[in-house]
Order: structure tokens, then sequence, then C-alpha cells
């Protein structure tokens, strides 16, 4: 019962700073990398304390190899993105935030979680190029924190629906 009580009060801690940092880089197109790193910190205290308690760093251990692979993965694509292109196309914030978003659904959900964020993106980015007559950069950072939430709330659903359409 204690476990559950912890987890309860993570994820309602982190779906409060997705949220914000949401908002902040929808407004500023920034993300700012002290909430992300209060979000990583109590995010990396509440899993240590569970696995004190209940004897079980299974946690912890799965939310370390998520942070570091989302962590790398967008650091790769951060800095290819400058090689190929000549500039920037996500920001250094995205990245930090996918080592948040890696520690707390771990590496297995990572994919699942970039397939949504990734397609909302292009989905949004489509219309407003359509809109607008011309491309125009936005911040990635909400999708990703979109994708995390529906990963979060509707883990179970969100699979089912990956695996039926995928036809498994």
């Amino acid at each position: 019962v204690y476990g559950l009580k912890v987890e309860v009060w993570l994820y309602m801690f982190l779906i409060w700073d997705l949220v914000f940092l949401a908002w902040f880089d929808l407004k500023y197109m920034l993300l700012p990398s002290k909430m992300i790193y209060v979000g990583l910190g109590s995010g990396i205290a509440f899993p240590l304390i569970q696995g004190i308690i209940l004897n079980n760093y299974s946690l912890i251990i799965n939310g370390l190899i998520g942070a570091v692979s989302g962590y790398i993965l967008f650091l790769l694509l951060f800095y290819g993105s400058k090689w190929l292109l000549k500039k920037e196309g996500l920001g250094f914030g995205d990245v930090r935030l996918m080592a948040l978003i890696g520690f707390f659904i771990g590496v297995e959900l990572l994919p699942l979680m970039l397939i949504i964020a990734s397609f909302s993106a292009v989905l949004v980015g489509a219309c407003l190029y359509v809109i607008r007559k011309q491309s125009e950069a936005f911040p990635f950072g909400p999708f990703l924190c979109i994708g995390t939430l529906l990963i979060i709330l509707f883990q179970d659903e969100v699979i089912h629906f990956y695996l039926q359409c995928m036809g498994i």
C-alpha cells in the first residue's frame, strides 16, 4: 500500500511538471532547465525511497536506463541536425526533457511515446503550414509532454490501440 501511495504522488508531480513545461514551451519556445532538474531529482528520489522501503530497486534501474536512452537519442538528434541542417532541429531543452521522460516511463515505452509525439507534431506542423503558407519553427516539448501524459494515463489502452493498428 505504501509503495502505491509513493507512485501516485510521483506521477501527480510529473503530470504537473509536464503541464507546466508544455505551457512554458508553447509560450516562450524554451524549456526551463531548473524545472526539468526538479522533476528529474524528485523522479529519482521517490523510486529510491520506495526501493529502499520495499527492497526493490527495479524502478530506479529501469528509470536510469530510460533516462540515459532518451538523453542519448535526443543528444544524437540535436547534434545530427546541427551537422546535417547547419541549424538546430530541436533545442537542448528537448534533450533534457527526454531524460526526465525516459526516467519516468522507462526504456520500453519511449518508442511508443515518441511515435505519439512525432505523429502529433507532424499533424500540427502540416496544419500550420497549410494555414500560414510557410514553414516555421514551433516547440516540440509540448508534444513530448502530451505523448508522455497519454502513456502514463492510458498506458494499456494506448498499447492495445498501437498493437491493433500494427495488426498484432
